[in-house]
């Protein structure tokens, strides 16, 4: 299941395989954007990651603690 889920992500959805360094929003956040597609990503640098809107890490599945994901020095 997960390849295909992968394939129809390929064809219909960017994978966001170019993307920018992260960058730190007005309000703290960080993300990085997608060169392709222009979408903003939530990142966190503690996991040097790409996470989803729940603050979970996407590749792993982890919890991401509030606050460590903008802390950029």
């Amino acid at each position: 299941m997960g390849w295909l889920k992968w394939i129809l992500a390929y064809l219909f959805d960017c994978v966001h395989p170019h993307t920018t360094w992260p960058r730190r929003n007005a309000t703290g956040l960080v993300y990085i954007c997608c060169v392709d597609c222009g979408r903003e990503l939530p990142y966190s640098l503690k996991y040097m990651s790409i996470i989803n809107r729940v603050g979970q890490n996407r590749r792993h599945g982890a919890r991401v603690p509030n606050g460590s994901e903008s802390q950029m020095g």
